[in-house]
This record gives structure tokens, sequence and C-alpha cells, in this order.
């Protein structure tokens, strides 16, 4: 049996970034286990995931899991006692785990037991947290449940969009498991139990979360759009144009009487205002579907004049 050896899980560009450090790290990566390549664009052609693709760059075994059972089949032969998982897309067997004695370790982009689940990065820009980090535990047959090796604090600035959140996570995360690792691998540390107490939990993000309701503060509409920048987006119509919100400040405000989701242009900065419920948002950057982004000013004198 390898000692150095372990098994890479993951699918999502979170992962490459893992997967990435742990090959210029020279780890010995037995193979690779990813999601099936899907189907994607308009002519549905078949695109390999991120992971996928730099495993076979660096000529690394590829396992795709397509059902628990078979899988199982495929790894009873292979040699490593290690695994190490993020961003993988799929559940966990306890068979699975109990594979690997010296466990299977996660990165995950909170300070757990805060943010447990599938969207801890957008629910920290949604919530207006002051700070966030990641997080390096042990799986087991709970969701994030298990016990934590390390973790690392990253400070907010309160500006953050989901894509430049996701890269800082991303980049801390392999720091903090490029440390950890040998240490794990050689028995030199021993995880610690999470405090199960004060769990929190998020929730799957679908394409429906990202219509805007213009109703809410325009701070929580900001918080958002920042949240939801790449996908779903958060859409809204503006004069019957069906456009993504990339870009915006909220502006609150006591005054009484203006109508939620009632647009106006700023003449001095020629930009949109959208009202909310205590103030607006100004538009700063807008994308029609089908189109470019663009300014505010753009889309006022392509759509609006």
């Amino acid at each position: 049996m390898r000692s150095s050896s372990l098994i890479f899980f993951g699918t999502e560009n979170f992962s490459t970034f893992a997967l990435s450090g742990l090959i210029k790290a020279k780890w010995d990566i037995e193979c690779v286990v990813t999601k099936p390549d899907k189907q994607a664009g308009r002519g549905k052609k078949i695109r390999e995931n991120p992971v996928k693709q730099m495993a076979q760059k660096y000529k690394i075994p590829v396992i795709e899991f397509t059902d628990t059972e078979k899988f199982e089949n495929e790894i009873a032969n292979l040699h490593s006692n290690l695994a190490v998982l993020s961003s993988f897309g799929k559940i966990i067997s306890e068979n699975t785990i109990n594979k690997f004695s010296k466990g299977i370790i996660n990165i995950h982009p909170s300070l757990l037991p805060k943010y447990r689940g599938p969207s801890p990065i957008e629910s920290v820009i949604l919530n207006g947290d002051k700070k966030t980090g990641v997080s390096i535990m042990k799986i087991t047959n709970k969701m994030d449940a298990g016990p934590i090796y390390a973790q690392e604090t990253i400070e907010l600035k309160k500006d953050e969009t989901k894509p430049a959140l996701y890269e800082i996570l991303a980049k801390k995360g392999t720091e903090l498991l490029l440390k950890s690792l040998p240490l794990i691998n050689n028995g030199q540390i021993k995880p610690k139990e999470q405090n199960h107490d004060k769990a929190t939990y998020t929730t799957l993000i679908h394409k429906r979360d990202g219509k805007i309701n213009w109703n809410r503060s325009c701070i929580d509409i900001e918080r958002q759009i920042r949240a939801y920048l790449g996908w779903p987006g958060s859409y809204t119509k503006i004069n019957n144009v069906d456009v993504i919100i990339t870009k915006a400040y909220a502006v609150p405000s006591k005054e009484p009487g203006v109508k939620a989701g009632e647009i106006t242009i700023v003449p001095q900065i020629n930009a949109l205002s959208i009202s909310t419920s205590d103030g607006s948002v100004w538009v700063q950057r807008i994308k029609p579907f089908g189109r470019n982004e663009m300014t505010s000013a753009e889309f006022i004198r392509g759509y609006l004049k």
C-alpha cells in the first residue's frame, strides 16, 4: 500500500484549485473520481468538467461516478488509504468512507459548523457576514458534520461577489489543505468534533431564486446581486426587457410613498434607479438576455430612449 498516495474526488471549478495544488506538491494521485460528462450549451454538446480535463492533462486515471454500487466495485482494488474531496457534488456512501483508513478529507468553504450544505459562499454574502473562512474536515455519513482538522478565517469587505469570494476561498482552502495533509497522513494531528448545537444549514439554489423581489430592502437586493452573480443571476424586467443586473449599490431612504419596482433615471449620472421597500437600488451594470453586459447609461440609450 502506497502511504503517500490518495484518491481525489471533485467536479467543479472550485475543485481544480485543490487538484492543481496536490499535483504541484507531488502527491501520488492514484485516480480522480468525478461526475460524468454532461450536455451543455444550445447545441447540447457533451462537455467534460474541468476536473476531468485536468486529470487527463496530467495522465491521472479517471473514474466517473454514475452509480454507488458500481463505483464501490470500481475502487475495490485501489490501494490508497487516504482521499481528498472538494466540490464533488455526490453523496459518499458509508462503505466508501470506511474504505479509507486515514479518511476522506474535505475542503469546505465556511467556518463550520456554520453554513453546512451546498451554498455556503452565497449564504455568507446574502446574510452580510463580516467574516467567513475555510474548514479542513473529515467526511462522515452526515452532511458536513465531520470533525475538523484546521480552519482559517477571512475578513470580508462586504463588497465581494460570488465569483471573487469563490476564488479566494478555493485558494485559501488549497493552502490550508497542503499544510494539513502531511500531518493528517502521518497521524500527527487529530480532528476536533464540531459543536453540533451551533450548526446552521444552507439550501440548494435554484434558477427561480434569482428573480428580484423589489418589495425587499435595497440592502438585501444588492447582496443578492453579488451573491448570485454568474448563476442563477439576479433578473427582472425593465421596460418589458428581460435583464440580469450584475452590479448595483443600495441607496436607503426614509421617504415614503414610492412604489417598489418603480424605475427612474438619475440624470446627473445617467443611471437607472429602481425603488425598493426602503429606498432604491442604483444599477451600475446590466445584461439584457442574450446580449453583452453593459453600463446602465448604455442600457438607457439603447432601450429606454
